[in-house]
This record gives structure tokens, C-alpha cells and sequence, in this order.
């Protein structure tokens, strides 16, 4: 079997990685280092670029941020990042190939709990039977004229965007970051729950993404007042909707319909497909079909270094959740 050498990739040889992350089509922008680092600063937690090579050639890679918790040790795909499946060089051999799946086994191996998230766009490889599989989804949306778009979205969607724009509601190309993560606290405020992100963080992050190139932000207001906003992320192939928030106060303005719709007219001219992040709760799946997308399955694959730490990790997740709870009664 070729033989696979793994060692964390420094920040010099980034551009290695993000060369590797473009050629290959299991590759997202939630690959890039821009996107990486630019989430792991803001929530403090270690980004690991995990390098496979043969000989001196990059020939795969696998992105985790590491949390340690109580001597437990949590390797898991990164804040707000849907996909963080292992990456690999085209027109490799079926030995390396296997010899990759058997260095992203050993990876694994090292932490007690491992998971991978695998983009819908990609087939995982075969891994153990100690892995635990969980189905999820996502909505993908094809780009098209305007006139194709706008008549895919049915006569009862198309009135209410009409109506949201009778109401005073538009949308620009950028947004001020203190509105952005006002209207994002406020989604999580709305549930009973604290924003995982600082205001600090929120702004410092948004504006790397935008400033470097990898995203942009569009807002929606209605007499000068804030009331949705949404930061889309892009990579050579498709556009991705990431962070969102809206105002509850002023829900009954439907702004968050006007916004996706503007959102799609203004991406088609740059991209042919969206990806819509997510389709995993009832509710934001329903609110997404709406724009007539394809649901999209992908796979979280997920293992533990022992049963105990299994044990462990689902009793802290299990009380983190009571917390929650807790706090929203």
C-alpha cells in the first residue's frame, strides 16, 4: 500500500491546501482557510489542517477544530461549517485512495469523539463499522434568468415579495456590522438562547470574510431600520447562505422573503447554484422549500475513542442542553 505520512499543515503552506481544497469536487468554501481561520479566532477554538502526504506531495487533507473539555478531547467540523469531509487530489490511484481512508481512520482514532461532516456534492469513503451515520440535508438552488427564477417561486411567494416591497422593505449589497449582529442576536434572543459569537467577534469575523474576498453581506431594512440580513459565502462553483438574522419585532414585514429573493437575483449573475446550508430542523426546511431548491441529503460520520468517553461526551452534551433549557423557562 503507498504509504501516508499526516502532519498538521502550517500557515505558509496554505495556499497548498487551498489549491488542494479548489481541485477537489468534495471541496467547499467552508474549506478555505479564509473561512477557517476566520470562525476558529472567533470562538477560540484550535484549527487543525490535517495534511496527508505521499512523499512530498499533498495528496489529501482533513479540517477539525479540537475542543478540550475535562481531559476529553472533541475533534468536530467548525463553527457554522456544514461540511468538513476530508479532501483529495484527483486521478489518485485506488491504493492511496485506500491508504487515505486508513489515515483519516488513524486521524480519528487520537480523539475522543471524531466527526465528519461529508458536502452532499461527494460520496464518503468506507469507513469502520465503529462509526456512527446520521443522515442530514440541505437545499440546493439552481440560478437562472431572473424571469425563470421568479416563475419557479410560485403565485403565493411572489406576492408576498411584492407586498414586502409595497411595505418599504429594500435591499442593499452591505450592511453596517452593529446591525447585522443586532439582527443576529435577536434570532437567538428569540428562542431563549445567547449568541455564540461576541459583537466583537461577530464584526471582526464578518468583516475578514467580506474584506478578503469570500463573502458579502446583504441586508434588508424598511424606513432606514434594520430588519434581515444574511452573509453569503462563495467559492468557484457555488454561492453558500451562512449567518443570518432577522428582527422578530418586525416579522410581519416578510422581509426575510424579499431578502432571499434579492439574494438570488444578484448571485445569479456571478454563480449557476446555491446552497442554502441546511435543512435539518422542520421549520427552517419548510421555510427554505419555498424557493424551490433540490433537497439534497449529505452524512455526519461519527466515532468515539472508547465507550466511556462516549458516555462522557453524551452526559455533558445532555447537560448543556438542560442548561439551555433551563435558562429559556
Amino acid at each position: 500500500m503507498t504509504g501516508i505520512a499526516a502532519r498538521p499543515i502550517s500557515p505558509g503552506e496554505y495556499p497548498q491546501w487551498n489549491k488542494l481544497a479548489a481541485g477537489d469536487e468534495a471541496g467547499t468554501v467552508y474549506h478555505d482557510t479564509r473561512w477557517l481561520e476566520a470562525v476558529s479566532e472567533a470562538l477560540g477554538d484550535e484549527l487543525v489542517l490535517l495534511g496527508f502526504y505521499s512523499g512530498d506531495r499533498l495528496v489529501g487533507g482533513l479540517p477539525f477544530q479540537v475542543r478540550r473539555r475535562a481531559g476529553l478531547t472533541m475533534a468536530r467540523r467548525a463553527f457554522a461549517t456544514p461540511y468538513s469531509g476530508p479532501l483529495c487530489s484527483p486521478g489518485l490511484d485506488e491504493t492511496t485512495l485506500r491508504a487515505l481512508t486508513a489515515a483519516t481512520e488513524s486521524a480519528a482514532g487520537q480523539y475522543s469523539q471524531f466527526s465528519i461532516s461529508f458536502a452532499p456534492f461527494a460520496l464518503p469513503p468506507d469507513l469502520g463499522r465503529e462509526w456512527r451515520r446520521s443522515e442530514r440535508a440541505t437545499w440546493l438552488i439552481r440560478l437562472e434568468d431572473e424571469g425563470t427564477m421568479w416563475g419557479s417561486l410560485g403565485h403565493t411567494l411572489q406576492k408576498k415579495i411584492r407586498r414586502t416591497g409595497r411595505r418599504g422593505v429594500r435591499v442593499a449589497d452591505g450592511g453596517d456590522p452593529e446591525a447585522f449582529y443586532g439582527l443576529y442576536a435577536a434570532t437567538f434572543a428569540r428562542r431563549g438562547l445567547r449568541p455564540p459569537l461576541s459583537r466583537e467577534s461577530f464584526a471582526r469575523m464578518t468583516g475578514r470574510l467580506v474584506d478578503g474576498g469570500l463573502g458579502r453581506v446583504y441586508m434588508a431594512s424598511a424606513d432606514g431600520r434594520p430588519c434581515a440580513a444574511r452573509l453569503v459565502l462563495f467559492d468557484r462553483r457555488r454561492a453558500y447562505c451562512a449567518l443570518s438574522g432577522f428582527d422578530p419585532a418586525q416579522a410581519h414585514l416578510r422581509a426575510g422573503d424579499c431578502l432571499m429573493w434579492e439574494v438570488m437575483r444578484s448571485v445569479s449573475a456571478v454563480r449557476d447554484q446555491m446552497d442554502l446550508v441546511g435543512a435539518n430542523l422542520s421549520g427552517i426546511s419548510e421555510y427554505k422549500e419555498k424557493f424551490r431548491g433540490v433537497l439534497c441529503p449529505y452524512v455526519e460520520m461519527t466515532r468515539w475513542k472508547t465507550t466511556v468517553e462516549r458516555v462522557l461526551i453524551g452526559f455533558h452534551q445532555w447537560a448543556t442542553r438542560s442548561r439551555r433549557g433551563s435558562a429559556r423557562a
